[in-house]
C-alpha cells in the first residue's frame, strides 16, 4: 500500500512539473492603437549570440468593437473570420538592428487555429523607432 502513495505522489509531482513548465508566460510589452502586445518570457532562445528569438502576441484592447466592426464590413465575406489574437515567431538581430518573422499562427476566440504560416526564408528589415519592434528590442536585446 505504502508503495502505491508513493507512486501515486510521484506521478502527481511529475504531471504538476509538465503543466507548470508548459505554460505560457505572457509579459505585457505596449499597447499600440487598438491592439495590445505581449511575448513570452520563458521562451526567449538565443540563436546565437547577437540574434534571439522570441514570441510575440498580438490581441485587441476593446474586443467588442472589434466584434462590431467584423459584423459591419467583414460577415458579408465567408472567406475572412473574426481573429482573436495572433502569435508571431520574431527573429531579432541585435547587432544590426532589424527584426524578421519566421511564423504567424491566427486564432478565433474559441481557440481554433484560422490560419498557420511558415516562412522559408526570413526577411529582415530595420526596426523603426517607436515601434512595437523597436519596445521588443528594447526588452530582449
Amino acid at each position: 500500500m505504502r508503495k502505491v502513495i508513493l507512486v501515486v505522489i510521484f506521478i502527481i509531482s511529475i504531471l504538476l512539473f509538465y503543466a507548470k513548465s508548459n505554460a505560457v508566460q505572457w509579459e505585457h510589452l505596449a499597447s499600440r492603437g487598438v491592439y495590445v502586445y505581449y511575448y513570452d518570457l520563458d521562451d526567449i532562445q538565443h540563436l546565437s549570440e547577437m540574434t534571439i528569438q522570441v514570441i510575440l502576441k498580438q490581441t485587441y484592447k476593446d474586443k467588442d468593437s472589434v466584434k462590431q466592426f467584423f459584423q459591419k464590413y467583414a460577415a458579408k465575406d465567408e472567406s475572412i473570420e473574426l481573429e482573436d489574437h495572433s502569435i508571431s515567431t520574431m527573429v531579432i538581430n541585435c547587432a544590426d538592428n532589424i527584426v524578421g518573422v519566421k511564423s504567424i499562427i491566427s486564432y478565433k476566440m474559441s481557440g481554433e487555429m484560422i490560419l498557420n504560416t511558415n516562412y522559408n526564408k526570413i526577411y529582415y528589415l530595420y526596426i523603426p523607432s517607436g515601434s512595437i519592434y523597436k519596445a521588443l528590442y528594447d526588452e530582449v536585446c
